[in-house]
């Protein structure tokens, strides 16, 4: 990992940084820590910058911290994704806090494998491990919020319409293969949110799809090819941000 994220409760008064017990012993395997070094550092949810470890051992690992920097800048981005296969939801959870991105929302799709609804890597503990894992690789320190619906159509009624509250300017898409327009054909504003739907491998079922172009989000394709979930995610994600960039210049 590139960046050590700290605990606000880990930081003393003067600065300095004790962390002890399982985590400290998780830090030093993951950084291979074994003589006092300077790493990349953050606060969680603050400011970044470096800590100077100094000492480490047993029992704890002591530092001091220097945070001279802001937290990078959000994506301006969520991602509303069906839920998948357990490896690729760790892939998409590593891959949305390396990003920055604001919101992940995994909704259980009609065409959801019941198995990966009960799955341990959508309980809280396992989610936050792969945030976490996601920000120390970009040197971040802000975690996306993430949430899990059981439910299609409580999402829609209860959730979906405080997310358009939040992001008032949305660019809202839909990933389809029915009455789909290119991705590259849509007119992406500078200060557009990009809000990104993406079903199941086999798609959302006929019901999910009219409902996401009744609340306002268009149907685009990726072209021919069938995608697995977080491939589809990253090129359509990766894709949207690029027109929306290229309108800033």
């Amino acid at each position: 990992m590139n960046s050590l994220l700290i605990y606000a409760k880990e930081v003393q008064d003067d600065g300095r940084v004790i962390i002890r017990g399982e985590r400290a012993r998780a830090i030093r395997e993951r950084f291979a820590l074994k003589k006092p070094v300077t790493l990349k550092a953050g606060v969680l949810d603050g400011r970044r910058g470096s800590i100077a470890i100094e000492t480490i051992d047993a029992t704890h690992i002591l530092g001091t911290l220097s945070l001279t920097e802001e937290a990078l800048p959000r994506a301006n981005a969520l991602w509303i994704i069906a839920i998948p296969r357990p490896q690729m939801v760790k892939r998409i959870l590593f891959f949305g806090a390396s990003l920055g991105i604001n919101e992940i929302h995994f909704v259980r799709s009609e065409h959801t494998q019941k198995s990966y609804f009960q799955s341990k890597v959508l309980e809280e503990n396992a989610i936050h491990d792969q945030l976490i894992k996601g920000v120390e690789q970009s040197g971040d320190t802000v975690l996306p919020e993430v949430s899990v619906h059981a439910f299609f159509k409580p999402f829609l009624e209860e959730c979906l319409p405080g997310i358009q509250t939040r992001y008032p300017s949305l660019t809202a898409v839909v990933g389809d293969t029915e009455k789909a327009i290119p991705y590259t054909s849509l007119d992406v504003s500078e200060k557009s949110t990009l809000a990104l739907a993406i079903g199941p491998e086999r798609g959302w079922n006929a019901f999910e799809r009219q409902s996401f172009l009744e609340c306002g989000f268009q149907a685009v394709s990726l072209g021919n090819r069938i995608y697995q979930v977080d491939h589809a995610l990253t090129l359509l994600h990766s894709g949207l941000a690029s027109l929306r960039e290229s309108n800033t210049r």
